[in-house]
């Protein structure tokens, strides 16, 4: 058995050995999204330990939206890439080369970077 700190007002409660974040926070109508142990953002999977502290971050918070987000992105891109076997999903360096082909290379940027028209 462990003991862990469940919430904002620290409810000392007891878990089996081996308990994860979503075994203290519970699923609160399917509105949980990750956990915050000891004050960092983790999975709902994450182990924990004697004497952590466990608070739910619900998809309402801008944080468990901001998860939901970046999730959910990921399923498009995994989706995508099944109906359009061989295709490239975005990611910062793509989008980044995009950025230089459409902008840099534009002559009439350069023109009015320089100052000519």
């Amino acid at each position: 058995m462990l003991n862990v700190l469940v919430g904002p007002d620290r409810i000392s409660t007891a878990l089996a050995a081996g308990s994860c974040a979503f075994d203290a926070v519970g699923d609160k109508a399917r509105q949980v999204v990750v956990a915050r142990v000891n004050g960092e953002v983790v999975d709902l999977s994450h182990e924990l330990a004697e004497g952590d502290h466990v608070e739910s971050i619900l998809i309402s918070d801008p944080i468990g939206l901001s998860v939901l987000r970046h999730s959910v992105a990921h399923l498009v891109a995994q989706a995508t890439q099944v109906v359009f076997p061989g295709c490239k999903t975005w990611n910062r360096s793509t989008y980044q080369r995009w950025l230089l082909l459409r902008f840099w290379n534009n002559p009439y940027l350069h023109a009015r970077r320089s100052g000519g028209d």
